[in-house]
């Protein structure tokens, strides 16, 4: 199984706005996401994407981690990349990344671990 992993800095303020997450899988393949905040589960097994998920208010999630995991099976038989679209909102500024890896061979894994540190 290929993974990838990565770690970024989500800047936030002192509103009362909701950060909010979403994620969209592409290449016609499925997916199984948990997310966590603090490494406690904040919701589990969701299939393929989601949006809007709300993580809490700017102004208490200072020096917070918020952690996406993703498992993403090939599916499509016309090929094996894999490809996420993640979006963090309600912070300082909007933050789109675009993830993607091959499977290995048809029908295999691609796991993604995603990390956001929640930072004024």
């Amino acid at each position: 199984m290929n993974t990838v992993v990565s770690t970024k800095i989500y800047e936030i303020n002192n509103s009362e706005n909701e950060i909010s997450l979403s994620m969209s899988v592409g290449q016609g393949q499925i997916s199984s996401t948990t997310i966590f905040f603090n490494n406690q589960i904040l919701e589990t097994g969701i299939e393929n994407g989601f949006r809007n998920k709300v993580v809490g208010k700017n102004k208490l999630l200072n020096n917070t981690i918020l952690a996406v995991d993703i498992t993403v099976k090939d599916v499509n038989p016309a090929t094996n990349d894999t490809m996420i679209d993640l979006k963090l909102s309600g912070g300082a500024t909007e933050q789109h990344q675009r993830y993607s890896e091959t499977a290995q061979k048809d029908g295999d894994l691609v796991h993604y671990h995603i990390t956001y540190f929640l930072k004024k």
